[in-house]
């Protein structure tokens, strides 16, 4: 009986050769090329093989090679992991076989080769893909609101009374063609721009001449002020010469003084809660003066109201007297924390001018009827200077001086006050 053994073909050098069962389906060396190749699965595991002496009749005829079966593709677990399969052993030939040439011991140890491992294929990365851009929503349309009840109303009968007006209209869509009033519009416009430029041009102008006027009277006034210098000499006369308040401006030492204004009348003043306190009832005289310094340097002034001042070596006051030689005494108020026109004390820089206020009560029955003028002497040391300044007021300067039949008690407070009585002669 002919011997059954597993043969297989080298793909390389197509030589027939035995393999044991355990290494079907593995990797193996060639025993003739040594080149690695794979043992495919028999279907049978057994394949008919011719005897191993060649025949007595055709002794030079080589063996027979066994039916090649189709390569059998191993499983997957075996061509991944090699490492798992049995260490190879020594090749055993069937028995009758013929042992390769080459070969020690007749066949050789058949190491196990790896499979190599093909590389993980990494998948292909997808490139971002851009959101989508949403296009702009349109911001939604509010529908038309209808006309009012009215409105709706009116309108067919305006139509009507255009209609009647001669003016043309359609009947089908209601709508009235008006004559275009575009150049009515306009030209009121026009108009009402025009007016109102000439009211602001003639506001301006008028602004403009009066503040001229104003100027040119302010130099008129200066230019026509009768300026009276006073010398040291003056002083030595015997009879003291008396300027008249309404024409001169005294100038003593570069100061200019003068009389600006004589009111009779009442007096606003303020409490120490700074509230303002007007009594019509009560009526004072009232001496308006101005000072305005001709020198570069400041001067200082202190008030003639209620102050005394040392000229030559004795305590002077304001002084006023009438034309009948009645003192006017210096009315003091009680009280109060403000006199308005009154400045206590001043700062005198060229060429500014500072302004203030005496205030007098009149004698104990005074008939205003028989006063003629009223004479103010002020003492020079005020601001600094050496003697008097002494003014003759007429009465026809004295504002709300009207005469009155009679007695008229005004000294509230009234007594009269002392030393006024005709230092100034």
């Amino acid at each position: 009986m002919t011997p059954r053994a597993n043969y297989c073909s080298c793909p390389h050098c197509q030589t027939i050769q035995a393999v044991p069962t355990h290494l079907l389906g593995q990797t193996v060396p060639c025993a003739v090329c040594r080149t690695p190749f794979h043992v495919p699965l028999a279907a049978s595991g057994n394949a008919i093989v011719p005897p191993a002496t060649p025949s007595v009749h055709s002794p030079n005829v080589p063996p027979i090679a066994p039916p090649m079966m189709p390569p059998v593709a191993p499983p997957i677990a075996q061509t991944i992991m090699p490492a798992i399969a049995p260490p190879l052993g020594p090749m055993v030939p069937p028995p009758g076989s013929l042992p390769l040439a080459g070969s020690p011991g007749g066949y050789p140890l058949a190491p196990p080769v790896a499979t190599p491992i093909a590389p993980p294929i990494a998948p292909p990365i997808a490139p971002p893909i851009a959101p989508p851009i949403a296009p702009p929503i349109a911001p939604p349309i509010a529908p038309p609101l209808a006309p009012p009840v009215e409105a709706s109303l009116a309108a067919p009968l305006a139509a009507a009374s255009s209609t009647a007006d001669g003016v043309a209209g359609d009947e089908s869509t209601g709508e009235v063609e008006r004559p275009r009033r575009g150049w009515v519009w306009e030209l009121a416009f026009l108009l009402t721009f025009l007016s109102l430029m000439v009211g602001g041009l003639t506001v301006a102008i008028s602004v403009v001449q009066r503040r001229k006027q104003a100027k040119l009277a302010a130099q008129a006034e200066e230019a026509e002020e009768m300026i009276r210098e006073l010398k040291a000499e003056d002083e030595l006369q015997e009879t003291p010469h008396w300027s008249d308040a309404s024409r001169f401006t005294l100038q003593k030492e570069a100061m200019k003084v003068r009389v600006r204004e004589v009111v009779w009348g009442p007096v606003r003043t303020r409490d120490s809660g700074r509230r303002v306190m007007a009594d019509d009832q009560s009526e004072f005289l009232c001496v308006y003066v101005s000072l305005r310094n001709s020198r570069d340097e400041v001067r200082y002034y202190r008030s003639w109201y209620g102050g005394k001042f040392n000229v030559s070596g004795a305590p002077k006051t304001v002084v006023l007297t009438d034309n009948a030689d009645r003192s006017y005494p210096v009315h003091r108020f009680t009280a109060v924390s403000a006199i308005q026109g009154h400045v206590p004390v001043a700062e005198l820089r060229r060429p500014e001018e500072t302004k203030d206020l005496i205030v007098f009560d009149l004698p104990e029955r005074l008939d205003r009827g028989s006063v003629q003028w009223l004479r103010l002497e002020l003492p020079a040391a005020a601001y600094g200077g050496e003697g008097f300044l002494r003014f003759e007021i007429p009465v026809s300067m004295i504002q709300n001086w009207g005469p009155q039949s009679g007695g008229m008690s005004a000294g509230l407070g009234g007594a009269l006050s002392e030393g006024a009585s005709g230092d100034g002669g």
